[in-house]
């Protein structure tokens, strides 16, 4: 089943970035986003443990083992700090490229597109659709604006939709399995490859934080509905570096 999203995995580097499309010191550079990823995502410190990509639900010993609790100690599940981010608008003279992946995508209607061919693939899959039994076209325009956000745009969906916080709080209870959360980035990276402009390293971009982000997800979506998740912090911000 996951043979395609195998393919898009190898083709934009979530298991080996391409060197040819980067021109820098890949190895140094993706060490340092795992490590800015680990250091400031308390979620992922504490599913990803010692060399698991992604975690199951029970995350004891064993199978059947008692799942870990989230500690409270310092900052809280699903917080992080976010660095400035300085001028989103202007361009980088060194690479002739937009600052920001939103600008690089074209804006905020190419999401709006993404949004919509990725949930209309998403609503026919018999894997996916349980999963989005409630939704609504609203749901189209609310990832377009988070996506937006999150790619360096307005903060449309923290000052309207609620934040973090709200994203968050809207996967508890789902149970979605890791089965789903690959079939989801099967589909979104088909979406990616019809919608996104045809910029290799602008896509490979995109695809790492969709693969970032639905990690979390999952890992959110096993706690019951009304778990308390503390204060998650503002919203991710993801450009060429990955984590902002």
């Amino acid at each position: 089943m996951f043979q395609k999203y195998g393919r898009v995995r190898a083709r934009y580097g979530i298991d080996d970035l391409l060197e040819s499309a980067v021109g820098a010191d890949v190895a140094g550079r993706r060490e340092k986003r795992r490590t800015r990823t680990l250091r400031t995502h308390p979620l992922q410190r504490r599913v990803h443990g010692p060399g698991t990509a992604a975690a199951d639900r029970d995350l004891g010993s064993g199978a059947g083992g008692p799942r870990e609790q989230p500690t409270r100690d310092g900052p809280p599940p699903y917080h992080f700090e976010r660095s400035p981010i300085g001028d989103l608008n202007g361009g980088d003279p060194m690479t002739e490229r937009p600052r920001t992946l939103l600008a690089a995508i074209g804006g905020i209607d190419v999401l709006r597109r993404l949004s919509n061919t990725f949930y209309e693939a998403v609503l026919a899959d018999p894997l996916l659709a349980p999963v989005f039994a409630d939704f609504t076209r609203t749901h189209i325009e609310h990832v377009a604006v988070w996506l937006g956000e999150v790619f360096g745009g307005e903060t449309r969906f923290t000052d309207e939709l609620g934040g973090h916080q709200a994203l968050l709080r809207a996967h508890l209870g789902l149970k979605i399995t890791e089965e789903q959360r690959l079939r989801w980035m099967e589909l979104m990276t088909a979406a990616v490859e019809k919608e996104l402009p045809d910029d290799e390293l602008l896509r490979r971009r995109v695809v790492e934080y969709f693969d970032w982000g639905t990690t979390i997800a999952r890992e959110v979506s096993a706690d019951p509905e009304g778990t308390d998740l503390g204060d998650p912090g503002p919203t991710p911000r993801w450009g060429w570096d990955g984590l902002v």
